[in-house]
Protein backbone atom coordinates (compact mmCIF):
# COMPACT_ATOMS: atom_id res chain seq x y z
CA UNK A 1 0.00 0.00 0.00
CA UNK A 2 0.83 4.03 -0.47
CA UNK A 3 1.21 6.47 1.69
CA UNK A 4 0.65 9.24 -1.10
CA UNK A 5 1.78 13.08 0.04
CA UNK A 6 -0.90 15.62 0.43
CA UNK A 7 -2.89 17.61 -2.39
CA UNK A 8 -2.42 16.59 -6.16
CA UNK A 9 -1.04 12.84 -6.01
CA UNK A 10 1.97 12.82 -7.80
CA UNK A 11 3.70 10.17 -6.21
CA UNK A 12 4.51 7.97 -3.31
CA UNK A 13 6.40 9.76 0.17
CA UNK A 14 7.48 8.05 3.16
CA UNK A 15 5.84 8.03 6.54
CA UNK A 16 8.80 10.24 7.86
CA UNK A 17 8.56 12.72 5.38
CA UNK A 18 5.01 13.48 7.00
CA UNK A 19 6.01 13.44 10.24
CA UNK A 20 4.91 9.85 11.44
CA UNK A 21 1.51 7.73 9.74
CA UNK A 22 -0.48 5.02 11.36
CA UNK A 23 -0.43 2.69 8.30
CA UNK A 24 0.38 -0.91 9.12
CA UNK A 25 -2.08 -2.42 6.29
CA UNK A 26 -3.24 -6.08 5.51
CA UNK A 27 -5.95 -6.92 3.29
CA UNK A 28 -9.63 -7.36 4.74
CA UNK A 29 -11.99 -10.24 3.39
CA UNK A 30 -14.28 -7.15 2.29
CA UNK A 31 -11.74 -5.45 0.60
CA UNK A 32 -11.28 -2.54 3.09
CA UNK A 33 -7.56 -1.89 4.13
CA UNK A 34 -7.08 -2.81 7.10
CA UNK A 35 -5.22 -0.36 9.46
CA UNK A 36 -3.23 -1.76 13.07
CA UNK A 37 -2.36 1.39 15.46
CA UNK A 38 -1.61 -0.96 18.31
CA UNK A 39 2.14 0.14 19.02
CA UNK A 40 1.54 3.10 17.48
CA UNK A 41 3.25 6.73 19.38
CA UNK A 42 -0.18 7.86 20.55
CA UNK A 43 -0.83 11.67 20.23
CA UNK A 44 -1.31 13.16 23.17
CA UNK A 45 -0.91 9.82 24.88
CA UNK A 46 -4.22 8.71 24.04
CA UNK A 47 -5.31 9.97 20.04
CA UNK A 48 -4.20 7.39 16.74
CA UNK A 49 -3.41 8.77 13.48
CA UNK A 50 -3.54 10.57 11.09
CA UNK A 51 -4.99 7.62 8.90
CA UNK A 52 -4.88 8.59 5.09
CA UNK A 53 -6.23 7.52 2.03
CA UNK A 54 -6.31 8.36 -1.37
CA UNK A 55 -8.31 8.08 -4.77
CA UNK A 56 -7.39 4.26 -5.93
CA UNK A 57 -6.70 3.06 -2.60
CA UNK A 58 -9.68 0.44 -0.85
CA UNK A 59 -11.85 1.75 2.01
CA UNK A 60 -9.47 2.14 5.07
CA UNK A 61 -10.78 0.48 8.13
CA UNK A 62 -9.56 2.35 11.47
CA UNK A 63 -10.75 1.50 15.15
CA UNK A 64 -13.38 -0.09 16.41
CA UNK A 65 -16.80 1.73 16.65
CA UNK A 66 -17.47 -0.16 19.99
CA UNK A 67 -14.20 1.57 21.51
CA UNK A 68 -13.47 4.72 19.68
CA UNK A 69 -15.09 7.85 17.58
CA UNK A 70 -13.06 8.78 14.35
CA UNK A 71 -13.35 12.13 13.18
CA UNK A 72 -12.40 13.65 9.17
CA UNK A 73 -9.62 15.79 10.03
CA UNK A 74 -8.76 16.51 6.30
CA UNK A 75 -9.45 17.00 2.64
CA UNK A 76 -7.85 17.60 -0.67
CA UNK A 77 -8.26 17.35 -4.27
CA UNK A 78 -10.89 17.62 -7.26
CA UNK A 79 -14.37 18.37 -6.14
CA UNK A 80 -16.50 19.21 -9.78
CA UNK A 81 -19.96 17.12 -8.28
CA UNK A 82 -21.50 14.19 -6.87
CA UNK A 83 -19.06 12.20 -8.74
CA UNK A 84 -16.09 13.32 -5.63
CA UNK A 85 -16.83 11.97 -2.03
CA UNK A 86 -14.44 11.67 1.65
CA UNK A 87 -16.47 10.52 4.67
CA UNK A 88 -15.96 8.82 7.30
CA UNK A 89 -18.44 6.20 8.23
CA UNK A 90 -19.29 3.10 10.25
CA UNK A 91 -18.72 0.25 8.32
CA UNK A 92 -18.76 -3.51 8.27
CA UNK A 93 -18.61 -5.38 11.35
CA UNK A 94 -19.08 -2.22 13.60
CA UNK A 95 -15.65 -0.73 12.63
CA UNK A 96 -14.91 2.97 11.23
CA UNK A 97 -14.04 3.19 7.68
CA UNK A 98 -12.36 6.29 5.98
CA UNK A 99 -13.44 6.01 1.90
CA UNK A 100 -14.25 7.93 -0.78
CA UNK A 101 -14.74 8.17 -4.77
CA UNK A 102 -13.61 10.89 -7.38
CA UNK A 103 -13.84 11.07 -11.07
CA UNK A 104 -11.15 13.43 -10.86
CA UNK A 105 -7.67 13.48 -9.60
CA UNK A 106 -6.00 14.51 -5.99
CA UNK A 107 -8.85 13.66 -4.24
CA UNK A 108 -7.71 12.34 -0.38
CA UNK A 109 -8.67 12.35 3.08
CA UNK A 110 -7.35 11.76 6.58
CA UNK A 111 -9.10 11.16 10.00
CA UNK A 112 -8.34 10.69 13.61
CA UNK A 113 -9.44 8.47 15.93
CA UNK A 114 -10.02 8.85 19.94
CA UNK A 115 -11.17 6.33 22.30
CA UNK A 116 -14.65 6.79 24.09
CA UNK A 117 -12.34 5.79 27.24
CA UNK A 118 -10.52 9.01 27.44
CA UNK A 119 -13.56 11.00 27.88
CA UNK A 120 -15.48 12.00 31.32
CA UNK A 121 -18.93 12.36 31.71
CA UNK A 122 -21.58 11.60 33.96
CA UNK A 123 -22.72 8.00 31.90
CA UNK A 124 -21.70 5.39 34.28
CA UNK A 125 -21.34 3.14 31.13
CA UNK A 126 -18.73 5.78 29.29
CA UNK A 127 -20.32 6.47 25.44
CA UNK A 128 -22.25 3.16 25.05
CA UNK A 129 -22.53 2.26 20.86
CA UNK A 130 -25.77 3.26 20.77
CA UNK A 131 -25.44 7.04 22.79
CA UNK A 132 -22.27 7.80 21.24
CA UNK A 133 -23.09 8.57 17.92
CA UNK A 134 -25.86 9.89 15.60
CA UNK A 135 -25.50 10.19 12.16
CA UNK A 136 -27.12 13.52 9.75
CA UNK A 137 -27.04 14.58 6.31
CA UNK A 138 -28.25 17.85 4.17
CA UNK A 139 -28.13 18.83 0.77
CA UNK A 140 -28.42 22.06 -1.34
CA UNK A 141 -29.83 21.80 -4.83
CA UNK A 142 -29.25 25.08 -7.44
CA UNK A 143 -32.48 26.15 -8.88
CA UNK A 144 -33.27 26.79 -12.37
CA UNK A 145 -33.79 30.70 -10.90
CA UNK A 146 -30.54 30.56 -10.14
CA UNK A 147 -28.78 31.59 -5.87
CA UNK A 148 -27.45 29.86 -3.76
CA UNK A 149 -29.69 26.63 -1.84
CA UNK A 150 -29.40 25.60 1.18
CA UNK A 151 -30.00 22.37 3.17
CA UNK A 152 -30.06 21.32 6.91
CA UNK A 153 -30.55 18.64 9.52
CA UNK A 154 -30.81 18.51 13.07
CA UNK A 155 -27.79 17.05 14.68
CA UNK A 156 -27.99 15.78 18.58
CA UNK A 157 -28.66 19.14 21.09
CA UNK A 158 -26.13 21.47 22.61
CA UNK A 159 -24.52 19.28 24.82
CA UNK A 160 -23.48 17.13 22.62
CA UNK A 161 -20.37 18.03 19.70
CA UNK A 162 -21.87 18.13 16.34
CA UNK A 163 -18.66 17.80 13.33
CA UNK A 164 -18.35 17.12 10.01
CA UNK A 165 -17.80 13.84 8.87
CA UNK A 166 -18.14 14.04 4.91
CA UNK A 167 -18.59 16.28 1.91
CA UNK A 168 -19.93 15.48 -1.46
CA UNK A 169 -20.57 17.33 -4.69
CA UNK A 170 -18.66 20.52 -6.46
CA UNK A 171 -16.78 22.74 -4.77
CA UNK A 172 -16.38 25.97 -6.73
CA UNK A 173 -15.71 29.06 -4.52
CA UNK A 174 -16.88 30.62 -1.26
CA UNK A 175 -20.55 29.52 -2.44
CA UNK A 176 -20.67 25.48 -1.61
CA UNK A 177 -19.49 24.41 2.61
CA UNK A 178 -20.40 22.07 4.61
CA UNK A 179 -20.95 23.25 7.86
CA UNK A 180 -21.62 21.96 12.21
CA UNK A 181 -23.48 24.05 14.13
CA UNK A 182 -23.05 24.02 17.48
CA UNK A 183 -26.09 25.34 19.60
CA UNK A 184 -25.53 27.18 22.57
CA UNK A 185 -27.91 25.56 24.72
CA UNK A 186 -28.30 21.53 25.84
CA UNK A 187 -31.74 22.12 25.34
CA UNK A 188 -31.82 23.01 21.39
CA UNK A 189 -30.69 21.29 18.50
CA UNK A 190 -27.28 21.85 16.79
CA UNK A 191 -27.18 21.42 12.89
CA UNK A 192 -26.34 20.41 9.84
CA UNK A 193 -25.54 22.71 6.61
CA UNK A 194 -24.94 22.29 3.31
CA UNK A 195 -24.77 25.17 0.48
CA UNK A 196 -24.29 25.38 -3.28
CA UNK A 197 -24.19 27.88 -5.50
CA UNK A 198 -23.67 26.19 -8.63
CA UNK A 199 -26.10 23.91 -10.19
CA UNK A 200 -26.12 20.23 -8.60
CA UNK A 201 -26.29 18.60 -5.59
CA UNK A 202 -24.06 19.27 -2.92
CA UNK A 203 -24.37 17.12 0.53
CA UNK A 204 -22.44 17.52 3.59
CA UNK A 205 -22.36 14.09 6.52
CA UNK A 206 -21.99 15.11 10.05
CA UNK A 207 -22.12 13.41 13.40
CA UNK A 208 -22.91 14.30 17.24
CA UNK A 209 -20.44 12.80 19.83
CA UNK A 210 -22.23 12.36 23.44
CA UNK A 211 -20.38 12.17 26.30
CA UNK A 212 -23.25 13.00 28.85
CA UNK A 213 -26.34 10.96 29.58
CA UNK A 214 -28.12 13.35 31.56
CA UNK A 215 -28.11 16.48 29.76
CA UNK A 216 -26.87 19.24 32.69
CA UNK A 217 -24.91 21.85 30.72
CA UNK A 218 -23.98 22.77 27.29
CA UNK A 219 -20.63 21.11 25.86
CA UNK A 220 -17.53 22.27 26.83
CA UNK A 221 -15.05 22.87 24.51
CA UNK A 222 -11.11 24.37 24.80
CA UNK A 223 -9.29 26.93 23.68
CA UNK A 224 -5.66 27.82 22.37
CA UNK A 225 -4.67 29.34 25.71
CA UNK A 226 -5.91 26.04 27.49
CA UNK A 227 -9.51 27.77 29.10
CA UNK A 228 -12.42 25.42 28.67
CA UNK A 229 -15.95 26.79 28.09
CA UNK A 230 -19.21 26.48 26.09
CA UNK A 231 -19.61 27.72 22.65
CA UNK A 232 -19.77 31.16 24.13
CA UNK A 233 -16.29 31.43 26.24
CA UNK A 234 -14.51 29.14 23.76
CA UNK A 235 -15.29 30.37 20.12
CA UNK A 236 -14.49 28.22 16.65
CA UNK A 237 -10.91 28.12 15.62
CA UNK A 238 -11.01 29.73 11.72
CA UNK A 239 -8.51 29.38 9.20
CA UNK A 240 -8.29 30.26 5.26
CA UNK A 241 -5.60 30.88 2.25
CA UNK A 242 -2.35 29.39 2.29
CA UNK A 243 -1.81 28.36 6.15
CA UNK A 244 -0.01 24.95 5.79
CA UNK A 245 3.44 25.38 7.68
CA UNK A 246 2.76 26.77 11.08
CA UNK A 247 -1.06 26.56 11.30
CA UNK A 248 -3.59 27.56 13.83
CA UNK A 249 -2.83 26.56 16.92
CA UNK A 250 -5.50 25.14 18.63
CA UNK A 251 -6.44 23.22 21.94
CA UNK A 252 -2.87 21.15 23.68
CA UNK A 253 -3.51 17.44 22.31
CA UNK A 254 -4.21 15.38 25.89
CA UNK A 255 -6.90 17.48 26.20
CA UNK A 256 -9.22 17.62 23.50
CA UNK A 257 -10.35 15.97 20.62
CA UNK A 258 -10.47 18.42 17.31
CA UNK A 259 -12.56 18.18 14.85
CA UNK A 260 -13.74 20.05 11.73
CA UNK A 261 -16.99 21.91 12.02
CA UNK A 262 -16.79 23.67 8.76
CA UNK A 263 -15.23 23.25 5.07
CA UNK A 264 -15.90 26.15 2.21
CA UNK A 265 -13.82 27.17 -0.61
CA UNK A 266 -12.48 25.93 -4.57
CA UNK A 267 -11.44 22.59 -5.07
CA UNK A 268 -10.41 22.37 -8.04
CA UNK A 269 -7.19 20.40 -7.73
CA UNK A 270 -4.35 22.24 -7.38
CA UNK A 271 -3.09 21.10 -4.21
CA UNK A 272 -6.40 22.70 -1.97
CA UNK A 273 -6.41 21.05 1.23
CA UNK A 274 -7.94 21.12 4.77
CA UNK A 275 -6.14 19.39 7.65
CA UNK A 276 -6.04 18.84 11.24
CA UNK A 277 -2.30 17.47 12.58
CA UNK A 278 -0.80 17.13 15.98
CA UNK A 279 2.16 19.68 15.85
CA UNK A 280 4.34 18.83 19.40
CA UNK A 281 1.61 19.26 22.26
CA UNK A 282 -1.00 20.68 20.73
CA UNK A 283 -3.21 20.77 17.71
CA UNK A 284 -3.11 22.69 14.29
CA UNK A 285 -5.70 23.33 12.02
CA UNK A 286 -3.90 24.37 8.05
CA UNK A 287 -5.11 24.94 4.71
CA UNK A 288 -3.21 25.51 1.44
CA UNK A 289 -5.47 27.53 -1.90
CA UNK A 290 -2.57 25.54 -4.22
CA UNK A 291 -2.49 26.96 -7.97
CA UNK A 292 -6.30 26.16 -8.72
CA UNK A 293 -8.02 27.87 -6.20
CA UNK A 294 -8.54 31.43 -4.94
CA UNK A 295 -10.12 30.73 -1.56
CA UNK A 296 -10.07 27.46 0.87
CA UNK A 297 -11.16 28.16 4.24
CA UNK A 298 -12.27 25.58 7.26
CA UNK A 299 -13.25 25.98 11.12
CA UNK A 300 -12.76 23.37 13.82
CA UNK A 301 -13.58 23.12 17.72
CA UNK A 302 -11.87 21.14 20.20
CA UNK A 303 -14.22 19.21 22.57
CA UNK A 304 -13.07 19.03 26.20
CA UNK A 305 -11.78 14.93 26.99
CA UNK A 306 -13.78 16.24 30.62
CA UNK A 307 -17.35 17.17 30.40
CA UNK A 308 -17.79 17.14 33.46
CA UNK A 309 -15.58 19.69 35.40
CA UNK A 310 -14.28 22.41 32.66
Amino acid sequence: MKNWGWGILVGAISCAALGGCALQAGESTDGTELVASTGDALIGGWASGPFQWAQGQPALALESANTHVCVLSGVSGHFAGTGEMVKVTIGANNTWVLDGFSQQSGVSGEALCFPKAGFTGNSSAHLNSDEAIAGAFSRGKHSPGGGCQQGQAALGVGSDFAFVEGMQGEMAGAGEFSAALQSPSQNTESLLRAQICTAGIYQTFGRFLRVNRVFTMPAQFVGNDGRTGDVNAVPEFSIGGNVASDGVVMAPTDRAMCALTEVTGKFFGGGESVRIRAAGSVWVMMTAKGAGSNFVAAKARCFARNQLNP
